[in-house]
């Protein structure tokens, strides 16, 4: 299970406290910040591939194309 993802500019990672969070670092520690709103759905695994990012969630498959600010679901 992949819990962070570099997007080419900075790593991207599930919330070790709080899996409804993405938080982002530029260099993977040892400073990450919260990166947009709690989510309604609890983040289980991370991928990137072509500036998208995707998430395995508990509602099933979302992307981000905003670095994590915004998801959308994949249906």
């Amino acid at each position: 299970m992949a819990t962070s993802v570099y997007t080419g500019k900075e790593w991207l990672r599930i919330c070790p406290k709080d899996n409804h969070q993405i938080e982002a670092s530029k260099n993977a520690g040892p400073y990450w910040f919260q990166r947009g709103c709690r989510q309604n759905f609890e983040f289980r695994d991370l991928y990137e591939k072509n500036g998208e990012i995707f998430a395995m969630t508990s509602q099933g498959l979302y992307s981000s194309k905003t670095d994590g600010l915004t998801w959308f679901t994949k249906r």
